[in-house]
């Protein structure tokens, strides 16, 4: 059951579902009872519906029941909900009608009823309930009835003409309940377009990129639950404009996994991968590493494929030279399944590497494909790339074109992420106008303090850049020097080394950044290492990582190699543990 209304103010464009309802508990109250099967798929608004009738259904009495699929195998369960605050009128039914029931609630011994029997009962009560008042009867997730309250509900339903009584149960596919399937149906489709706009826009408060909007009306193809969940798996700062959808993937499978519309080892892989990304891209490379080897391990273990996002995200802004087969290969594989987020992912990835690297043709090849691919996850970063590396390569028509593109998505943010990158790229374009000091300023104050730590640091770095090329060296070193020891404490090597070059040429002599000890280790060793500096044994280590104790003691030897270490006990002071 989903109980989400369609929005504040109510149900939008269900006026022809709530007069139908309407009108049977109408003819209900004056005696010529009736049932109607509202049927349609997951977050359709079914239960929204019924709700919405119950309130204004007026002075009637309301009994509700809900199919449940863990009761599906005892019999007269959801039909002992419906009846419970009627069981006192027992009393005023024919004897074997009584005992019938009593036998089926529980509430006597005796042989099992006959069904047909049963079936009189409950409409014997419900009619003696009627007497005072119109009875409605509301069932939710009638495809999960147990079998013996379908046929009694069935019953009932094909005898109340004379009866003040409606019974309206909810379904998703009727033909799934066969007791229901000659019933009066009522089919609950998507909303229309403007209506779903309308609620889209309701719930959703962030600002909402037209693209962004328009993929998720797209997809949600009027399903209001749809249309209230989606957005929320984008988070606002991303729907501003890419800064993104998950993957699409079938809209019932969509609304089902939200709601679960279980603990899945799958949905903690997916957990773990986006907490390896928002590591990675704040600059805490050791916890990206370990949450990576974690999601790694658990895909190894459940014969599932290790989600590629988060090591894209590591590498290219970690940069080292030597990640480039990887993400070409990643990249290969992302474009023979034909996974279009993935494969603007690698493309985006292999751009930040290439930028780093100052190899401008090949990043501007890759922003270039990674922003073609129109994924709004990808879109907006791709586009800062590609604005840099078309600069770069003497290419300030396309660089302008991006940042068009780009301030299409940032304007409607309100973050000062977005706002920053946008100044940034402002000011790459502007060359050596005055109005570029301008937006390297405004960069700079307004990336200070953001949690995606390699864009406030290039904003440092292209600033010293542009400072050292009008002479001004001295304010260009204290830029220089700020960019350098926010990519030196993170191990973003490729940027730390532009910065190292951009100081010299300054004429202030510096040492390249030496890689600290967490970023020698592989993300298996690093996991041992966090493991063994807490007391764990290699046995104990090895059921938590998948591995036999064997293993563990090899990476361990490598770990001691490369650490300078030679216990245990020193790894408990080693500063890369926290």
């Amino acid at each position: 059951m989903i109980i989400h209304p369609h929005g504040p103010q109510g149900l939008l464009a269900r006026e022809r579902e709530l007069a139908r309802i309407s009108d049977l508990l109408t003819a209900a109250g004056a005696g010529r009872g009736g049932t109607l099967v509202v049927a349609g798929e997951p977050g359709i608004g079914k239960t929204a519906l019924l709700r919405q009738s119950t309130e204004d259904a007026g002075d009637v009495r309301v009994l509700r029941t809900t199919g449940l699929e863990l009761e599906a195998a005892f019999g007269y369960a959801a039909l002992h909900t419906l009846c419970a605050s009627l069981l006192s009128g027992l009393e005023h039914l024919p004897v074997p009608q009584r005992d019938a029931l009593r036998v089926v609630f529980g509430l006597a011994q005796g042989e099992a009823p006959n069904r047909f029997l049963v079936g009189l009962a409950v409409l014997g009560l419900l009619s003696e309930a009627a007497q005072e008042r119109p009875l409605l009867c509301v069932v939710d997730d009638a495809q999960w009835l147990d079998r013996a309250s379908a046929q009694a509900l069935a019953f009932v339903a094909h005898r109340v003409d004379r009866e003040r009584i409606a019974l309206v149960l909810a379904v998703r596919e009727p033909d799934s309940v066969p007791e229901l399937a000659d019933l009066p149906r009522l089919p609950l489709t998507g909303l229309p377009h403007e209506a779903a706009r309308t609620l889209l826009v309701s719930e959703f408060r962030a600002p909402l990129d037209d693209q962004v909007r328009e993929r998720i009306l797209a997809e949600a193809q009027g399903n209001p639950l749809a249309l209230l969940e989606l957005p929320r798996t984008v988070g606002p700062s991303r729907a501003a404009g890419g800064f993104g959808l998950p993957q699409a993937v079938p809209l019932s499978r969509r609304i089902e996994e939200s709601f679960r519309h279980t603990g899945a080892l799958g949905s903690l892989a997916v957990g773990l991968a986006m907490l390896a990304a928002a590591a990675a891209q704040a600059g805490d490379f050791a916890r990206a590493t370990a949450l990576i080897t974690e999601e790694e391990a658990l895909a190894a273990v459940t014969g599932a494929l290790a989600l590629p996002y988060p090591r894209l995200h590591l590498e290219s802004v970690r940069g080292r030279a030597a990640a480039e087969p990887f993400l070409s290969r990643t990249l290969r594989e992302a474009v023979e399944r034909d996974d279009g987020q993935a494969t603007a992912a690698a493309h985006w990835a292999l751009a930040v590497l290439h930028n780093g690297l100052a190899d401008y043709p090949a990043a501007l090849e890759h922003a270039r494909a990674a922003a073609r691919r129109a994924e709004p996850a990808i879109t907006g970063l791709a586009l800062i790339e590609l604005v840099e590396a078309a600069v770069r390569c003497g290419e300030p028509a396309e660089a302008a074109e991006a940042l068009a593109a780009l301030t299409r998505r940032t304007g409607p943010a309100v973050t000062d992420w977005a706002r920053g990158v946008e100044a940034y790229c402002q000011a790459l374009t502007a060359g050596d106008d005055a109005r570029a000091e301008h937006r390297f300023l405004e960069a700079v104050q307004r990336l200070r303090g953001c949690r995606v730590v390699l864009h406030p640091a290039r904003a440092h770095l292209v600033f010293g850049q542009w400072l050292r090329r009008a002479g001004r060296r001295r304010e260009a070193r204290e830029q220089l020097r700020a960019a350098l020891e926010m990519f030196s404490s993170t191990g973003a090597e490729a940027f730390a080394a532009l910065a190292v070059q951009e100081l010299r040429a300054t004429g202030e002599h510096t040492r390249r950044p030496t890689r600290d000890s967490a970023q020698q280790l592989t993300g298996r060793e690093l996991d041992i290492a966090r493991l063994v500096a807490t007391g764990a044994t290699s046995k104990e280590i090895g059921v938590r990582l998948f591995l036999s104790p064997r293993t563990v003691d090899a990476h361990l030897r490598s770990i001691f190699r490369k650490l300078g270490i030679t216990s245990r006990r020193q790894l408990r002071n080693w500063k890369g543990i926290a």
